[in-house]
């Protein structure tokens, strides 16, 4: 069955998910940085901001579609960005090297954060949440 047949309720909870996901991986990256100051802070109030959006989003709210596509949308340019320097780039310029997995991670990120907003912007999801507003 494709992703995208499925009912709205289904794509909503594995949005939600990727968002508690992207949290975690906040709060990991928290635990074991080596940042000075405010960088530490931000990664935590970045990592209550997806939680947040993951759980507005399972209770339907209505501000919480706009501030997840808004979200997806940061990551999928972000990711876009890094698949040009360490993928696109270095295939034409020799001088430019890539960076191990890193590189992967941000083609992974690119694929997920574009089948989330196709999914968001879908007709069932919108749908769902212009009813429930």
């Amino acid at each position: 069955m494709n992703y995208f047949n499925r009912p709205a309720k289904e794509q909503i909870k594995f949005i939600a998910v990727f968002c508690f996901c992207f949290s975690a991986l906040c709060c990991i990256a928290f635990g074991v940085s080596a940042f000075k100051g405010n960088v530490e802070f931000l990664l935590l109030v970045i990592a209550a901001i997806w939680y947040q959006v993951g759980a507005s989003l399972i209770k339907k709210k209505g501000w919480a579609w706009h501030a997840c596509l808004a979200l997806v949308g940061i990551t999928c340019i972000s990711s876009l960005n890094s698949v040009f320097n360490t993928i696109v780039l270095p295939a034409f310029n020799e001088d430019v090297t890539g960076v191990g997995y890193g590189r992967w991670i941000a083609l992974m990120l690119l694929l997920i954060s574009g089948i989330l907003i196709k999914s968001l912007i879908g007709k069932p999801v919108r749908d769902e949440f212009k009813t429930n507003t």
